[in-house]
């Protein structure tokens, strides 16, 4: 079983006043965005907001995934296949 969610992705100041071209829905499919994950995740709680974050857009009509990371902790959560008694009661019933 796969568990899907999203979480938010907080960009620099630097960047919000770049050109559309890392908005959702634009054409540029194979564009990597540079940000901090904004929100806290079922299990990790809080230690994981804050943490340094690529995404990329792999379909221009769906939004950007968390692509890799610096971090040891985003990374294992984006790599490692986790047991279901690990993730699964701390979802939203």
């Amino acid at each position: 079983m796969d568990v899907a969610g999203s979480i938010g992705r907080g960009l620099h100041d630097d960047r919000v006043d770049e050109p559309d071209e890392w908005r959702v829905g634009n054409p540029i499919v194979d564009l990597e965005i540079e940000g901090h994950l904004a929100n806290a995740l079922p299990r990790w709680g809080g230690d994981v907001v804050g943490r340094h974050v690529w995404t990329e857009v792999r379909d221009a009509d769906e939004i950007p995934y968390v692509s890799a990371s610096e971090d040891p902790l985003v990374t294992s959560l984006l790599t490692d296949e986790w047991a279901h008694d690990e993730v699964l009661p701390h979802l939203p019933v």
